[in-house]
Formats: structure tokens, sequence, C-alpha cells
């Protein structure tokens, strides 16, 4: 606000920026050819000198001495001019020698590492071979120069030999590699380091020149060692003069073309390519992204360019690893603005559809390839993954063809969005919504009130408050939002565009199954191997914990249904499902794929408009009327719902998927393996009664997540207190609860009748009754549970239009609370009243009412009450004979409620004579 205001302030902030941007001079730098070059391999170079010392923060510099150097730390001691004194790593910092030409600019170096102090190998006798490659510039190398490793260990020429001398590689002229017997075991390791080398290279003249900076520490004992001769300064006048240090950027790709050149030559397998890759990534831990796949590129047109390449089908595979290594990118991020974190969303580059084309699936699902590419197979899988994300995010689905493969490696991209997310519809009146409130990015939940005739919105929001003339930019609809409507349209767009392609593959390698599979029956009945021969062998190998490799057909066979499988899995919508039952060979292998239709159903979001298309699909093929469909249907998370017109399309639906199963029952209480009738249908019987389990369990689930908390007998009502508006929750009043409550109970009830259609929730009804007794409409104070009960049993007759198992459940339900409560309450006129009224909403007539009332009062006396004991209950008496009269007269029905009152009556009636006479 103060630079907008004040013009001077302005411009004092940009001359400020500038001179944070550009450095001070150093007053006590010397222009000319450098005399001096700083290497931390030689830190008594500094040993008494005055330097002049940048400090970047400050953005000045300061003058001091140098006095000590620490050999632990890696630090030189300065005492300032101005008093100050400071341990410093000068690599790390910009700073002159006064009074000598030069300057070093600060580096960015790994963390300091102290003097060695030697290692001494866990077994003499040990030895391992070790490659190591350098990288250098070869326009510098003098004409009879030679690399050479250098090293601590005797086999390195302990410093004081000529060290090992490095071959030239074959394939690029910069690359320079020796192999040395290390005395140490494979992996070995110490914390502090078990060698140090240096590379060097030996002149015409046989004169040994050490690269610059500190030794190479050695912590693992590893096969490969990738490095660059780095120069040195204390020769940068003289043998090093001239010499380009390579980056570690050209390095690293240049070292992956020509590692991969050498197995297209077949000069190295598959497996020795992937083993360096990952020791490669592990020596230059700079190495980037972007160096990898610029490295892919080339090495792909290199692939192209060689004639007579290696024709092993794991070579695209293993190439890459190159990428893999770096892992997946969708869950790596980088720096955003202000610190924040966004994730790295590439775009899929040629690279990517190359090997989804070309990698050879059946290959690889047969081959073992921890045994075939070695311990760092993994990079591979993790490059595979990468291109197939980015192909898949970029709404392409030829990536499925890997599917299979990534599937067994559980390595298989999740679905873009769930099925039919973003239904794309029109906004209307009531529709629940979410809206920007005032366009302040926060959305709030709300409905549809009004559409204005300018295409604005009236919403009223579910806290209570209202706003008008909201624009459809500002509004998401709960079931999707923009962004997931243009991600099904583009989803969908793909996939009708390239599903035909994918079906022809998947049932192309179901044929080649067959074909496979029959050749290698007649080959085992030429050997004399009939199926069931086959078959013992099996079962004893299996019995010996040998696992059997599959055969080619079966490996075909498992592919090309995993190729079906996943056209279903990531069919983005309803009617893109619908388009794989247009092909009939798709429909033949139906059987096999239907727990894939089932987990697409259970993963979907669904909405009323949805469940139609589906429906309509069940019907046309029977195959799919399961009831693993209709536990699916009951496991989305979007059909936890209270909407009437969508709970019914969902009821219909389950009741379809199962009308046409019957399952036998002997009991209601036989565990599932014993309900079946004995004979050849026992077994299908049992699976189907399993089946029927899980989708009781699935039901049960819905019902409560959809109907225990219900009804909410609070409501979000402003109070003003003085000048401030608050929201607060307000009760209902017991009307209102009344109402809500029996509302709640009848909806409730409607769900578990129109399930009960299904014959197995007939027979076993006890889950789905178990939770209807905890649903918050029957709990509660007892009154107000009985009322709600007698409420509905007097708006249905009884609970008349009740299946039996329900209706029983309901009465029962209110005999239990009678039973518990009147033996409380027999003697308080008050509570008891509030009984009565609560029976008293139903008919005089109904059974129902009968049956509560013969309750209270058996409860209370007896069947066959004494007089003391109908004395002793004076209340209950008093309030009945009111209620329902006192004359035989009034009690012409035949039940048990005016047996009881015409046993009481005459009871009195003999003691009053009694009392008389």
């Amino acid at each position: 606000s103060d630079s907008a205001r004040y013009p001077r302030w302005r411009s004092l902030v940009r001359e400020q920026s500038k001179m944070a941007e550009t450095p001070a001079q150093d007053p006590n730098y010397m222009e000319g050819e450098a005399e001096w070059s700083y290497d931390e391999g030689d830190p008594e170079l500094l040993l008494g000198k005055t330097l002049s010392v940048h400090w970047p923060k400050m953005n000045k510099w300061y003058q001091g001495t140098v006095d000590k150097w620490d050999e632990d730390k890696g630090q030189h001691h300065i005492v300032y001019t101005d008093g100050d004194k400071r341990w410093t790593r000068f690599r790390e910092r910009t700073f002159s020698i006064v009074g000598l030409k030069g300057r070093h600019e600060a580096e960015e170096c790994d963390k300091y590492q102290p003097k060695f102090k030697g290692y001494t190998p866990k077994n003499p006798e040990a030895s391992s071979p070790c490659h190591f490659h350098v990288q250098l510039d070869a326009k510098w190398l003098p004409e009879g120069a030679t690399p050479v490793i250098c090293g601590n260990l005797p086999v390195m020429g302990a410093w004081e030999g000529k060290g090992v001398t490095m071959a030239r590689s074959a394939v690029d002229p910069r690359m320079f590699t020796a192999t040395i017997p290390l005395p140490f075991e494979r992996k070995e390791f110490c914390n502090t380091g078990i060698f140090e080398f240096k590379v060097g290279v030996t002149d015409a003249a046989g004169k040994l020149w050490l690269e610059g900076n500190m030794n190479r520490r050695i912590k693992t004992c590893d096969e490969h060692y990738y490095c660059i001769l780095r120069k040195n300064a204390k020769g940068s006048k003289t043998f090093f003069k001239g010499y380009n240090q390579p980056t570690i950027a050209d390095t690293v790709v240049s070292t992956i073309v020509s590692e991969f050149q050498t197995l297209l030559e077949s000069k190295i397998t598959p497996r020795e390519f992937v083993n360096r890759m990952y020791f490669l990534h592990g020596c230059y831990k700079k190495a980037t992204r972007d160096q990898g796949e610029e490295a892919m590129e080339k090495g792909l047109k290199l692939m192209a360019e060689t004639k007579n390449a290696n024709k092993d089908p794991l070579v695209p595979f293993a190439l890459l690893s190159v990428v893999g290594a770096h892992g997946i990118s969708k869950f790596q991020f980088t720096e955003g603005v202000g610190g924040s974190k966004k994730p790295v969303n590439l775009k899929p580059t040629p690279w990517c559809w190359y090997v989804l084309k070309n990698i050879d699936v059946p290959t690889l699902m047969k081959t073992d390839l921890k045994e075939t590419l070695g311990p760092h197979f993994h990079h591979c899988n993790a490059g595979l993954r990468e291109a197939a994300e980015r192909v898949m995010e970029d709404e392409g689905f030829e990536w499925l063809r890997v599917a299979p493969f990534l599937k067994e490696k559980k390595m298989i991209p999740p679905v873009p969005q769930p099925p039919n997310a973003g239904l794309n519809k029109t906004i209307q009146v009531g529709e629940r919504i979410r809206a920007n409130y005032k366009s302040r990015g926060t959305f709030y939940s709300g409905t549809i009130g009004r559409v204005n005739a300018n295409g604005t919105f009236f919403v009223n929001y579910d806290d209570g408050d209202k706003e008008d003339n909201i624009e459809e930019d500002r509004i998401e609809l709960e079931k999707g939002s923009k962004k997931a409507m243009k991600k099904r349209a583009a989803l969908t767009k793909a996939y009708d565009k390239q599903w035909k392609d994918l079906m022809k593959m998947g049932l192309g390698t179901l044929k080649d199954a067959q074909v496979a599979i029959s050749s290698q029956m007649e080959s085992d009945q030429k050997e004399g191997l009939d199926a069931a021969t086959a078959a013992a062998v099996a079962a004893a190998a299996a019995e010996e914990g040998v696992e059997k490799k599959k055969s080619e057909g079966e490996v075909l066979q498992s592919l090309g249904f995993e190729y079906l499988k996943c056209l279903v899995t990531y069919a983005p919508c309803t009617a893109s499902l619908e388009l794989l039952f247009t092909n009939p060979e798709f429909v033949l292998h139906l059987k096999d794929i239907l727990p894939a239709v089932a987990d697409w159903v259970a993963s979907a979001q669904w909405v009323e408009e949805e469940i139609g298309p589906l429906r309509k699909l069940v019907e046309k093929f029977q195959i799919l009327q399961a009831p693993e469909i209709a536990e699916a249907l009951f496991k989305s998370k979007s059909c936890v719902t209270d909407e009437a017109k969508f709970v019914s399309a969902i009821l219909e639906f389950s009741k379809l998927c199962c009308m046409s199963h019957t399952i036998v029952f002997e009991s209601d209480d036989a565990e599932p393996g014993a309900d079946a009738k004995e004979g050849k249908d026992k077994k299908a019987n049992n699976e189907l009664l399993a089946k029927f389990v899980r989708l009781d369990q699935a039901a049960y689930t819905w019902f409560k997540n959809g109907f225990a908390t219900r009804p909410n007998l609070e409501e979000r009502v402003q109070v003003k207190d003085g000048f401030v508006t608050k929201w607060e929750n307000r009760k209902l009043s017991p009307p209102e609860q009344e109402v809500k409550l029996l509302t709640a109970l009848e909806e409730a009830c409607d769900v578990i009748n129109r399930l009960m259609e299904i014959q197995y929730f007939r027979v076993r009804s006890g889950s789905l009754l178990f939770e209807l007794a905890r649903c918050r409409c029957l709990k509660g104070e007892s009154s107000v549970v009985l009322k709600t009960i007698a409420c509905l049993g007097q708006k249905y007759e009884g609970f008349m239009n009740y299946k039996e198992p329900l209706a029983d459940f309901l009465t029962q339900r209110a005999v239990k609370i009678l039973a518990e409560v009147v033996p409380v309450v027999a003697k308080e006129q008050k509570e008891l009243t509030k009984l009565l009224d609560s029976i008293a909403v139903l008919r005089r007539e109904s059974n129902l009412s009968h049956t509560l009332l013969f309750t209270l009062a058996a409860t209370a006396g007896g069947r066959e009450p004494t007089l003391g004991s109908i004395l002793n209950f004076e209340v209950i008496w008093s309030l009945l004979f009111k209620t329902r009269g006192s004359s035989p007269t009034e009690w012409k029905q035949n039940t048990e409620l005016n047996g009881l009152l015409k046993h009481v009556h005459a009871v009195l009636s003999n003691a009053a004579v009694s009392a008389a006479l």
C-alpha cells in the first residue's frame, strides 16, 4: 500500500532490489590472469594469507587473515579486521587473496569428509572385481597420455605407484574403464569409508597428474563406479591447461546412451544394463529426470538406427530403468510460489508411446524378472508405470496394453476418476450444489432456490444463509464438479475411440491361448500323459509346496482375461460400459469377467439417472442378474442417500439381480454350509448362499449408513445476541419430533419391507431387523418410541402391508417396551397415562391395540389376577376400564385383552357381592 501511495518509496524499493541482485564490488580485486586457484585438497595455500571475503546476505566485503586449519571439520579460522573471528569452509564462499590476481567463486559442494583413517577388510581373502568408469574431455587428452586409477589400496598403487591403467571405450571416446579386483566382499560397508581413490592421467613422459579436490572416499564395495575427471587447480597452467571438465548433465546423458549402445551390440546383457543404470544413478546424485528423459529419446533413436540390433524382447523394457530410477513423477513435487509445493505433471513424450506399443507383454508375464534382470528390475517396472501414468493423465487408453503386467506387479495406475463422475446435467431448482460463497474461495453446500432470467442462481445454503445472482462458474454439483465433467467428456471420447482395438487385442490373446492349450494337450497325449495323470502330478507338486509353472497357454489365457477386465475397470461411464457388450465374443466370456463388472459398479458414482441404463443392461444379459452385482451397488459410497427416488431405484435394481435365484433352506438357524439339500446341486446351492450372505452384509452396511442416524432432531437457527447474530442448534418441539420420527421409521421399514421381496431376506432378516432396532427412530423415551410404532401401526392397519418378519418385529418391539416399563411405573398414573395415550392412536378394534393393552395389563397383574393383585395395581385397571369401557357388553371381540377384562370384572363383581352380604 505504501509503494502505491508514495513514488519515492517505489524508487527506493527498486534501488534496494537492484543492490540485492548485483553483488558489491570487491575493493581489493586485482584485474588480470589469475595467479592462484583454490583446491580443498591443498588447504595450506590460505594459511597466513589476508583474504577479502564476500558476505552475501549483507552484500559487503570484509578483510581478514587466516591463521588456522581444522583437518577434521575442513574449515579455516579467519580473524577479520573488525575483530570478528570465524571458522569457515572457504570452498563455499566467494573470496580473493589480497595482493594476488584472481578470485574463487563460491561452490555448491558435498559435506566435508575428515581425513581417512584406514579400513581393514572383513575377509582377508575376499576379492571382488569392480568396474571404474571415468568421463573426461577427449579433445583435451594429450597424445600418449593415459587415464589411471590411483588409490590407497595396494592394488591401486597405494598412492605411490602408477595406478591402474584405464582403457578407452569402443563406443564412446570420452569414456575410459578399468576393472580392479578389490579386497572386499560385495556390498561390504563402512560409514567412514573402505577405500579412497583419485583419477589421474599419466603423460607421455610417464609423469602422473592427479585430479583436483578431495580424495574420492567410497563406503560400499559396489560393482560399478562412475565419475568425471576433475580439473586440478595446481596444474591449470601446465598439464590441465585447456581442460574443459564435463558437466554432470552431459556426462549422465552420454554415459546412458553409450551403455545402451553396448547393449544393442549385444556386448552386455539386459541384466547388466539395468545393473549399470542403478549404480550410475547412485554415483551421480545430482542427475535429474530431464537428463533421463533426454537419454531415453536418444536411446530409442539409436535403436532405430542400429543395424542388427539386439533382438532380445527385454531390451526396450531394460531401457525403462533409466527413468524408473527417478520414481513416479506423479508423486513428486516442485517448489511453487511462496514456497508452496506443486506436483510434477509431465505430459507423455515419444518414448512413452514407443515402449507402450513395443513392450512384449506375454514375455514379461512369463519371465522371472528378478532372475533375468537382477535385483534392480523394479526400476524397469517403475519406468513402465511412469509411461502408463502420463498417457492415462493425458486421457489416453493405449497404456491398457501393459495393464495386466502392471496389475500383476501391483503397480497399475488408479482410475483417473471414479466411473460416472461428472454427470453433465442442467442445474435445476431444488438441485443439491456447492457454491463459492461471495467468491471468497470457500464452497458451502446448499440448494438451488431459483433460476434467474439472466442465467444466474439464487441459493439457499444449509446454514441458513442466502445469496442471489450467483454465476454458474461459482457452482459445483454435489455429484460432480465442472472439472469432473470435462474430465468425463475427454475420457469418454478417448475410450469410445480406442476400445475396439483393445477389445480385439484381448480376444485375439484368448484365441492364441486356446491354440496353445490345444497344442499342449496334443503333446501330452502323444507322451501318454492324460488329463487325470497331469492333474495328479500337479496335486502332488502342490502338496510338496512346489509352485507349478504356468504353461504358455495358461499365461496367454490369463493375459486375455485381464485385458477384458481392464477394459471394464477403466470404462469412464455406463454408456462406455454398454459399448463392450455390443461385441458377441465379449459376452461369451462374461462369466469370467463378472467380478470386474461388480468391482466397476462398486467404484462408480451413482445418481438416479445412471441407475436406469445399468438396469437395462442387466435386464438384457441374464448372467448379470447376480447377487454380486447387487452387492456391488450397495457397496458404492454414492448410494448412501436419503433421496426417496434414488433409494427406490437401488432397491428395484437389487430385486432384479436376485429374483431369478432360489436357495434351498432346511432351517433358518442352520450354518451356511448345511442349508442346501443333499445331492449333486448342493455345492452350487452353497456357493449361491455364500454370495447372498455377502450381499446381506453389504445391504446391512448400506442400511446402517443411510438410516441409523435419522432423523436429525435439531435445527440450525439464527440468534441475536445484542448486535451480534450467531448460529445455534435448537431442539425440535415434541410435535415436530413425532412427525420426523414417524417419517424416519416409515422410510426405514419401507426399505426393509422391499428388500424382503427377495427370498433370502425374507428367510434371514435378522441382520436388517437388528440394525432397525438400533436406529434413532426406535431409541429414546419409551412412550415416544411406543407412540411412533403405534402411529405407524395405525397408518398401515397394524402393519398388514408389511412382510410377516417385519410386522412381527415391530409388534414385539412395542410389546418389549411395555414389558420393561410397566413394572417400573405401574403405580404412577401420569406415566401410565402417557403409555395409554401412545396406544390410543390405534383403532380400538385393531389387533395391535388389543395386543399392546393386554401386555400392559398382564405384565402388571398376570393373566388371571387375584383380587389382591387387582387392588395392588388399581391405577392400571381404572385407566383400562376408562378407555375400554366397564361393561362386558362392550368387550365383544374374542381377544386375550377382552378375556382378561371379563375376568377382572367377574373378580370385582364377586368381591362386591361378598362385601354386600
